[in-house]
C-alpha cells in the first residue's frame, strides 16, 4: 500500500486538486490531509471537496509543516510514503513507475518525478539543493568574490540542465523535495523517522534527506514521470527558510570546519558582477526580453529571486522574445527578479541577463 500525504493550509481547493491527481491510479493508496488552518471555513470546504476514504485530521492550530506531516505518518499503514505539497499533483500514471523505480533497487530510499512549475509543462523547476556546511562555505566566498559566484552559478547551471534535459530513465540525485518524493517506510525508519519537528516549516525535508544519505540509500530523480508544482515565491518564505537553515546546520555541521572558516572571510559581502545588469525597470507581470540573434535558434530563459541564479527556473525555447507567462507570473509576489538567457549548453559563450522590480 502506498499512503499518500497532504497537509492543507488555507488552499482546499487545491488540496483536492492533488487528492485527485492520485484517486485514479491503479495501486492500493490510503491517503490522509491534515488541516493547518484553523478555520471552520476551510474545514467545511475540505469536508464538502474531499471522498469519505481521505482520512481527514483536523488541527486546532498551525502545527508546522513537520509535526503534520508526522501525524498523518503515525496514523498512515502503507510500506510507501509519498508526502505531496496542495498546490502540485501528479500526472496520470505517475504514482506506478514512481512505485516500480522506489522498489527496484534495495539501495534506493527516496524517488521524485520530473518538477514542472505550470500545467503545460513547460517550465522547469529547479533541483533541490543538498545543504552541506561545504555548499555554505562555498556560497560565503562567492558572495565577496564575483569570479566564484559567476562559477558557481554555472557549476548549479550544469546540474540543471542534466536533470531538464536528462534522458536517463533516473537520475541519481544529491537531495530531493519533501513536497513531491515518494520514500520507503523501512528507510524512513531505519534513518530516524519522517520528520524532525523542531523545523516549523522547510529543511525538515533535507534534514531527512541527509539522515538517508548517512543511512547509506540513494536518492533519484524519475525523469519519465511528472509533477506539477505552482510554486509560488514571497519574500516571507525567505525569512522562514533563513531561521530553519540555523537550525539545519546548527543540528548537522555545527563543529565543522568549513562553517568555522566563514568567520575569517572578508566582511564585505556584495554582487559586484552583477551592477552592470540591465534593469528593466517595474513591472506589475514580468516583462519580455529579447533574443540575441545568435541564440534565437535555441536557448535556455533561467529566472531567480537570486543575481546567481542559485535555485532558478528554467524555460528551453526558441524565438526572437523569451517570456513568462501571465498565468506563472501569478506566482512570483514582490520584489526583485533576475533573467538570463543563453545556448543550453555547459558552457555558454554568450549570456543576456536582465533584472526587474515586480510591484
Amino acid at each position: 500500500m502506498i499512503s499518500i500525504i497532504i497537509v492543507n493550509y488555507y488552499c482546499a481547493e487545491m488540496t483536492w486538486r492533488a487528492v485527485r491527481s492520485v484517486l485514479d491510479e491503479q495501486e492500493e493508496i490510503e491517503i490522509i490531509v491534515v488541516d493547518n488552518s484553523a478555520d471552520k471555513s476551510q474545514v467545511r470546504q475540505l469536508k464538502q471537496l474531499l471522498p469519505a476514504k481521505v482520512n481527514l485530521i483536523i488541527n486546532d492550530y498551525n502545527e508546522g509543516f513537520a509535526r503534520a506531516c508526522n501525524q498523518a505518518y503515525q496514523l498512515s499503514r502503507g510500506e510507501l510514503i509519498l508526502l505531496l505539497n496542495p498546490d502540485a499533483y501528479l500526472s496520470s500514471g505517475s504514482l506506478a513507475v514512481l512505485k516500480r523505480a522506489l522498489l527496484s533497487d534495495y539501495k534506493t530510499g527516496a524517488v521524485s518525478p520530473k518538477v514542472y512549475w505550470d500545467d503545460d509543462k513547460i517550465y522547469f523547476l529547479p533541483p533541490s539543493i543538498f545543504p552541506s556546511a561545504w555548499l555554505l562555505f562555498c556560497n560565503e566566498l562567492s558572495q565577496r568574490y564575483p569570479f566564484l559566484a559567476h562559477l558557481q552559478s554555472l557549476v548549479f547551471r550544469v546540474h540543471a540542465l542534466q536533470l531538464w534535459k536528462g534522458n536517463a530513465d533516473c537520475i541519481k540525485a544529491s537531495a530531493l523535495s519533501g513536497g513531491h518524493v515518494l520514500l520507503k517506510r523501512s528507510a524512513i525508519e531505519r534513518c530516524g523517522g519522517l520528520f524532525d519537528e523542531q523545523y516549523f516549516m522547510y529543511y525538515e525535508d533535507s534534514d531527512l534527506m541527509l539522515r538517508l544519505k548517512r543511512a547509506d540509500y540513494c536518492l533519484r530523480v524519475v525523469t519519465g514521470v511528472a509533477c506539477i508544482h505552482n510554486y509560488e515565491h514571497n519574500q516571507h518564505k525567505e525569512q522562514l527558510m533563513a531561521i530553519a537553515s540555523k537550525q539545519y546546520f546548527a543540528k548537522h555541521y555545527k563543529k565543522s570546519l568549513w562553517l568555522k572558516l566563514i568567520k575569517y572571510l572578508p566582511k564585505n559581502r556584495t554582487f559586484k558582477m552583477w551592477d552592470k545588469d540591465k534593469s528593466l525597470g517595474v513591472f506589475s507581470i514580468p516583462p519580455a526580453f529579447n533574443v540575441p540573434e545568435s541564440l534565437q535558434a535555441n536557448w535556455l530563459l533561467e529566472i531567480s529571486p537570486s543575481p546567481n541564479f542559485i535555485p532558478s527556473i528554467g524555460l528551453l525555447g526558441s524565438g526572437k522574445t523569451a517570456k513568462i507567462s501571465n498565468a506563472c507570473s501569478q506566482w512570483l509576489h514582490s520584489g526583485r527578479y533576475f533573467c538570463r538567457i543563453s545556448a543550453p549548453n555547459k558552457l555558454p559563450i554568450v549570456i543576456q541577463k536582465w533584472q526587474w522590480e515586480k510591484k
